[in-house]
């Protein structure tokens, strides 16, 4: 990933799930290089420490390295962290409340400029370019919550996408330039249609015998489709986008967990990078440009059913 002195995002935020590893850190990097502010929400403090001091370090190097180049100095990355889980209600409405806190406390700080900027919006959202929702787990074994929810279901689709998207939504439309929610999905959910909550959700009888963890996965990646196509059917003749995408396949840690030696049957694997490319581009790419509901692939709609 290189620096592009053209793209600049200073005065853009950005929320990234699941953002200390594999896609997730790619798009995180990619905003923060630019001069976004990026927060990460992530569910392991460590790691998440971890993920940012490295993402600091990296991005660091490379405004160096364009420094010396353009003899122009380059603002240097603000990322900051979220903490939760993101299957859990609580945490998703606690950590909205505490990027609210935190923009509040940061447009305290800003300049005249940038809080004429602001009235441009409206005065009671907090700046929001995009919301990212890509956290999420594909697991083997059928497990809850500890408010009683299946984990794939809740953090893909129920509280990942629905609820921070719901939460996030107002801020998102009030945004200057077109705010967007953008959910990572999976060429996955081709495998099957939506068929119905209780069996997305692991509810009925037969998950109690026989957990299908990829059938739960394709349930929650079809679901965040069909939300976001719905969200962008409500969005018509705003500045809102709501879509959905597929980094292509990729070797993330998500997937090594997920799949193990299986993963060679997969075939040729995308790198991280390579995945979060076409999703970094949905974050930046002019409003006029992006499909309201599409599913995207390396910069174009797919088929979606």
């Amino acid at each position: 990933m290189a620096y592009n002195p053209a793209l600049n995002l200073n005065g853009r935020v950005y929320i990234v799930t699941g953002a200390n590893s594999g896609v997730g850190y790619g798009i995180t990097k990619f905003l923060a290089l630019h001069g976004a502010r990026v927060h990460m929400v992530c569910r392991n403090k460590t790691k998440a420490e971890k993920a940012r001091s490295k993402i600091f370090g990296e991005c660091e190097k490379a405004i160096s390295d364009a420094e010396k180049k353009t003899s122009s100095p380059v603002e240097k990355p603000d990322i900051r962290l979220l903490i939760a889980d993101v299957s859990l209600e609580s945490d998703v409405r606690r950590v909205w409340k505490d990027f609210l806190k935190d923009s509040s406390d940061s447009s305290s700080s800003e300049g005249k400029e940038d809080e004429k900027e602001e009235k441009t919006s409206s005065s009671s959202q907090p700046r929001l370019d995009g919301l990212v929702c890509n956290a999420g787990a594909l697991l083997n074994n059928l497990t809850v919550t500890k408010e009683g929810v299946e984990v794939t279901f809740a953090a893909h689709l129920l509280y990942g996408t629905y609820l921070f998207g719901s939460l996030a939504k107002d801020a998102l439309k009030a945004c200057p330039n077109g705010g967007r929610l953008i959910a990572v999905s999976s060429g996955g959910m081709y495998n099957t249609k939506w068929p119905g909550i209780d069996e997305a959700a692991s509810n009925s009888a037969k998950f109690s015998k026989q957990y299908d963890g990829q059938f739960s996965y394709a349930c929650a990646k079809r679901g965040q489709i069909l939300l976001c196509e719905r969200w962008g059917e409500q969005a018509k003749g705003t500045n809102f986008r709501a879509v959905s995408c597929h980094p292509g396949w990729t070797a993330t840690p998500g997937v090594d967990k997920a799949y193990g030696d299986s993963k060679k049957y997969l075939g040729n694997m995308r790198t991280p990078w390579q995945g979060a490319e076409g999703i970094a581009w949905l974050c930046v790419a002019p409003t006029k440009k992006i499909e309201n509901g599409a599913f995207y692939l390396d910069r174009k709609p797919q088929t979606k059913h």
